[in-house]
């Protein structure tokens, strides 16, 4: 799916692309296979009581979980830093030269 998304909305200095609605397709139908397909075969391996495919798709899930929960909680901007503007401290006659004076 990747690559038949890649191929469809492949561009060259700034052309059109080969076919934007079947890039889209295909993009969306790689993401939900990609990220629906763990789930399932987790849900199916306990199904099944297969213990080697529960472990494995529950590591994949497991694993899907711990990026969501980062990307969600991520700081978006950072610390923002504001400093507060000088203020003049210094007697008038000895003020030239102080910062905020």
């Amino acid at each position: 799916m990747g690559v038949l998304a890649f191929s469809f909305g492949f561009t060259l200095a700034e052309g059109a692309s080969a076919n934007g609605t079947l890039f889209l397709v295909c993009g969306i139908a790689m993401l939900i296979l990609g990220l629906g397909a763990p789930p399932v075969g987790f849900i199916a391996s306990l199904a099944l009581n297969n213990k080697a495919g529960a472990w494995t798709y529950g590591v994949i899930v497991a694993a899907f979980v711990a990026l969501a929960i980062a990307f969600v909680t991520k700081d978006r901007g950072g610390p923002v830093h504001v400093e507060e503007p000088a203020v003049c401290t210094a007697p008038p006659d000895k003020a030239v030269g102080v910062p905020g004076c």
